[in-house]
């Protein structure tokens, strides 16, 4: 009895602890203007806050780019927050700066060269919306990350060393930079893409070592730095911390596979906005991070990290005592290909979310929410912004400018489902019967009632294509003394149409298309219906191609499993001409003058794949 008992116990904390809820959520739409509907579920806690940061996954630049820069347009109005800090080191910060700020061509230049045209597209669109602003709101930006990349930490040291009247003893150092430096340009601007990274990196054309040029020059700036200071004067001090931004380079590969790396790096970002914010205590600062950095809580496993504290973890423990002044926005995105999500219960409380949120569209929950049960994301983040299906592909623009959510809701990335059901179909029977009674068969001793459907449907925005086929196995029809009749069907379709409905749960589909079929008929043994071969086993078919319209109503019950039902109509527009399959010799005496015109309904299930 005590063991009964304590198993019933055991089972109702068990399930309690794997029953996450959530609260119903906002929807709000990431573009490039000053509508902020859903955001008022984060104007209550934006008083005293001094450093707000998203956290998101890297994978999905274009998304992320229009997010960002919404969200820093949210807080700028409704919080005057005009601090931009960056992910990055402070040589691109700089160059960042006198773009949005000011008419400087070279920044821009050296910035195409090293920036994907994702970000450049952001960069393009802050230096627009920072030029309409008034002089008490523009935005400064700040790069408080460790120098990870060599190209604008070199590129702006060339800048800053003159190329004329260089002493002889340096000189060999001074033109390594330039020369380094001008390839890197050039090449930048010839070939930067999507990816991202700078191209001197992959191409495989550079004409010398980048990194081994920068460590010999730093080896030379140390041996000979009276000579340097002494040349350069006033502008020494740049100099040097150009240098120092390359040492950093130097030293973050150094690091490589070390769990020192990520560790410095992480201290020198707590450091940096500590600077920050001693500096300027009466500014707020905003920057979105990879999701990692932005944890209230010590994280072991996400990312590869163990034991990690994030730069919002150190800020909350070491220099605000609490979270007060800090606010931390997870972004999640659907499930089914966020792969930095690899706790298990991490995994399951998004799922609690998205279960939650509406389909196709960017949703705010707020973790504070009484009906909100998900106590691992409620330790790491304030807030979760969780795109449900939201377009994340190429085709996707921060330029882009929608005032409504009504686009929104169509302009999904792209699903395929994978169905298997059942269809009722169109199999003749009462040309069939009537067939075998006027030969002296009989009323057929099975009934047919339905075939096997199956197929994939893909869903792009509001328009869909499928391919679906119908399949029925020889059945027994009849069983008489002189004969066995057997019966099968098949038939493969396409169809493609537009979304009428699209909800969280429910969506419509309605289109046209065309379709092909094949009907078997099959007498084994001694027969007596087919009078010019009396005797042994015979096929008969019938082929069938017409045109169809049909419509198409699915459920989802989570984010990748659902049923649907289905109707269409079908007209057969063939001769509807049996023949022997062997011979191809007509056969269609007028009871057997069969079509596969007609209603058709359908049922199944089916999985839902997302794509990006």
């Amino acid at each position: 009895m005590k063991n009964g008992f304590l198993l019933c116990c055991f089972t109702l904390v068990s399930f309690s602890a794997l029953a996450q809820t959530a609260g119903n959520p906002k929807i709000f739409n990431p573009e490039e203007n000053d509508n902020f509907a859903g955001f008022e579920l984060l104007d209550h806690t934006l008083a005293g806050k001094r450093v707000i940061m998203t956290g998101e996954n890297h994978s999905y630049t274009q998304f992320n780019a229009r997010l960002e820069l919404k969200i820093l347009r949210y807080l700028n109005k409704n919080a005057g927050f005009r601090n931009f800090v960056l992910e990055l080191g402070p040589a691109r910060a700089n160059f960042v700066n006198r773009y949005i700020n000011n008419a400087d061509t070279m920044a821009e230049k050296h910035l195409r060269a090293t920036t994907s045209a994702t970000y450049m597209e952001l960069f393009e669109s802050l230096r627009k919306w920072n030029l309409s602003l008034a002089d008490s709101n523009k935005i400064k930006v700040y790069g408080i990350d460790v120098e990870r990349f060599n190209d604008l930490p070199l590129m702006r040291l060339s800048e800053i060393l003159p190329d004329e009247n260089i002493p002889a003893d340096i000189r060999t150092g001074v033109d390594a930079i330039h020369s380094a430096s001008a390839w890197l340009l050039a090449s930048g601007l010839k070939n930067n893409d999507e990816s991202g990274t700078s191209m001197w990196i992959r191409s495989g054309e550079q004409p010398f070592r980048i990194q081994q040029s920068i460590k010999r020059f730093i080896r030379y700036y140390d041996s000979l730095k009276p000579s340097f200071d002494r040349w350069l004067g006033v502008e020494a001090p740049s100099v040097q911390q150009a240098v120092g931004w390359l040492r950093e380079f130097v030293l973050w590969n150094a690091l490589e596979n070390q769990s020192t790396q990520y560790v410095w790096r992480e201290e020198n970002i707590y450091r940096n906005i500590i600077a920050l914010l001693n500096a300027m205590p009466e500014e707020k600062f905003y920057g979105q991070f990879g999701r990692c950095h932005t944890s209230y809580s010590e994280q072991n496993g996400n990312c590869g990290w163990y034991g990690f504290n994030s730069v919002i973890r150190r800020l909350k423990t070491r220099y605000f005592k609490s979270d007060t002044a800090l606010l931390s926005i997870g972004i999640f995105y659907n499930g089914l290909y966020d792969q930095p999500v690899r706790q298990d219960v991490e995994s399951r409380e998004v799922e609690a979310l998205q279960k939650k949120a509406f389909n196709r569209e960017l949703n705010i929950f707020d973790l504070s929410d009484p009906e909100t049960d998900l106590p691992l994301l409620q330790s790491m983040f304030s807030y979760i912004l969780l795109n449900s299906n939201y377009p994340l592909g190429k085709t996707d623009s921060i330029k882009k400018k929608n005032d409504t959510l009504i686009r929104v809701k169509y302009a999904a990335a792209g699903s395929v489902s994978y169905f298997f059901g059942a269809s009722t179909g169109i199999f003749n029977r009462d040309a069939l019967s009537r067939h075998l009674n006027e030969n002296g068969i009989g009323t057929p001793s099975m009934e047919i009632n339905s075939l096997w459907r199956f197929g994939s449907i893909f869903q792009q925005g509001m328009g869909y294509f499928s391919m679906e086929g119908s399949l029925i196995g020889k059945r027994l029809l009849a069983n008489v003394d002189t004969a066995k009749y057997r019966y099968g069907c098949g038939q493969a379709q396409f169809e493609a149409g537009a979304q009428l409905i699209g909800k969280k749960h429910f969506q419509l589909l309605f289109g046209a298309g065309a379709f092909w079929g094949r009907e078997m008929l099959t007498r084994e043994k001694i027969a007596g219906i087919f009078s010019y071969n009396p005797s042994g086993t015979l096929s008969m078919v019938n082929h069938a191609a017409g045109l169809l319209l049909g419509s198409k109503m699915m459920v989802t019950i989570g984010p990748s499993f659902g049923f649907g039902l289905g109707a269409q109509y079908q007209r057969d527009l063939s001769e509807a001409k049996w023949h022997e399959k062997s011979s191809k010799q007509p056969y269609s005496p007028n009871s057997l003058n069969t079509n596969l015109s007609g209603f058709i309904y359908s049922a199944w299930f089916q999985f839902k794949f997302y794509l990006e």
